[in-house]
């Protein structure tokens, strides 16, 4: 599982490593490249990891769907509620997991000066996508959600 956050011009980076047994290795590169690691419990990820994205704890308590469709009609002007929750982005991380079977999930989340969006990751601006907003526990169980499972965990 990696997580990727940009800041303006820097950029800093998870990386959780999962093995059987739950352990987890994680990783964090600072934007000066220091890497940092630690073994935190499988309990305690998705909340240290909900922290990492939303580190002004801006998200809220209520989920809810902001646009639903191509990505592509994002820049349509009749979208401009969408546009601009996307436009006062202060913090982009991109959460990419995947398992040892092949399966994955890619999802940007944006940490906006009012809230924390979430917005799956099609494969081409032709696709349909949802951006919402994730309440702190929708973030948390998005997180928990994604976390690999490994075979002997």
């Amino acid at each position: 599982m990696n997580l990727t956050r940009r800041v303006s011009e820097q950029s800093t980076a998870i990386t959780v490593y999962v093995f059987p047994e739950g352990g987890l290795l994680e990783e964090l590169v600072t934007a000066d490249g220091y890497h940092h690691f630690s073994v935190p419990t499988r309990a305690a990820m998705p909340e240290r990891l909900a922290r990492y994205i939303d580190q002004a704890q801006v998200a809220g308590s209520e989920d809810r769907v902001v646009y639903e469709g191509p990505t592509a009609a994002l820049e349509d002007p009749e979208e401009q509620v969408a546009q601009q929750q996307l436009a006062d982005t202060r913090a982009l991380t991109v959460m990419t997991a995947a398992d040892g079977g092949g399966a994955g999930v890619q999802v940007s989340l944006m940490a906006t000066s009012e809230a924390v969006l979430a917005m799956d990751t099609p494969d081409t601006m032709g696709e349909s996508t949802e951006v919402r907003t994730v309440s702190a526990e929708g973030l948390i169980a998005l997180i928990d959600a994604a976390i690999p499972e490994v075979a002997g965990a």
